[in-house]
């Protein structure tokens, strides 16, 4: 196979403790040519002078010192920044700041998406291996059967943007967007691309040690936590979900399929009339994989909470 280039992007934000062994991790990949675009979002810690010591040793990184912006805006700055760096690079993948890549995260997804020849977004991810701060294993799993549909994606994230990697046509499509509005970079993207006729692609190995340590920014809780933000969507939530699909709605509309401008018009649009209601609860299209996740979404349609 032939040695591709390829663009990380990273937002980094405090993050001295883990920052260090993330950024090893990535400069270790096998089979690829590594680009690091890093965005630091105003840390008063020392992350920025990590990251600058990596920069002055690696020609490969580009770094950014930026104000404090928050994590959905940092990673947007920070993507628009790489194509503008990497004109001519086809591939691309966010990172995280205090994960650990295996060897083979990157070549595989680029080989994935070279798989294919279609000329059309493409996303690929692998499955994460949940591990404490000491990246030992958790126990906890990400293993869901996922139907990889829009319908599903707008219930549910089924992926992390941590494991994703992606043509720059997916780049293009998640930066369409306005980084005021949307959610999170990889919630973002994943519905895009699907709302979009792009192609999704699902790696159950694993290359990723997703490292939960108490302070990130998102990423796998314990049962109690995830109810608890459960119950606060369910009670604060404001129709977030359903503005977002209909963000999604507006900003694609003309890149959509009509299937995927339907389901995003009626889930975003679902309080206006019971006829819509029910097209939603008895539809066996707005399911996932996931019990709990289906309950909870038929729950939330029925007290206008979705």
């Amino acid at each position: 196979m032939e040695i591709e280039n390829i663009c990380i992007i990273m937002s980094t934000y405090n993050g001295e403790q883990y920052v260090k062994e993330q950024i090893e991790s990535i400069l270790q990949q096998k089979n690829v040519n590594i680009n690091i675009v890093i965005r630091d979002d105003g840390s008063t810690d020392s992350t920025f002078n990590i990251i600058s010591d990596f920069k002055n040793k690696n020609s490969n990184i580009s770094i950014i010192k930026g104000k404090n912006i928050g994590c959905k805006s940092s990673f947007y700055e920070a993507a628009k920044i790489a194509t503008k760096l990497h004109p001519d690079i086809s591939y691309f993948a966010f990172s995280d700041q205090d994960d650990v890549w295996l060897p083979e995260k990157a070549y595989k997804g680029i080989y994935a998406i070279k798989s294919k020849t279609e000329k059309r977004p493409i996303l690929y991810f692998c499955h994460p291996k949940i591990v404490d701060a000491k990246l030992q294993p958790t126990g906890q799993s990400w293993d869901a059967a996922n139907n990889l549909t829009f319908e599903e994606g707008c219930l549910v994230q089924t992926c992390a943007g941590c494991t994703m990697i992606f043509n720059r046509a997916s780049l293009d499509l998640y930066l369409q967007g306005n980084p005021e509005n949307m959610s999170l970079h990889d919630s973002w993207m994943y519905k895009a691309v699907l709302a979009c006729n792009g192609i999704v692609l699902e790696d159950k190995d694993k290359y990723i040690l997703y490292r939960q340590h108490g302070n990130n920014v998102v990423g796998t809780q314990n049962f109690y936590s995830r109810w608890k933000r459960r119950y606060n969507m369910f009670l604060h939530g404001n129709s977030y979900r359903s503005k977002q699909v209909g963000l999604i709605l507006d900003t694609y509309h003309n890149k959509m399929t009509e299937e995927t401008k339907y389901v995003a018009y009626i889930l975003s649009t679902y309080k206006s009339s019971i006829k819509k209601k029910c097209k939603i609860i008895f539809s066996k299209r707005f399911r996932t994989g996931r019990l709990i996740s289906n309950t909870l979404f038929v729950i939330s349609i029925i007290f206008n909470r979705y």
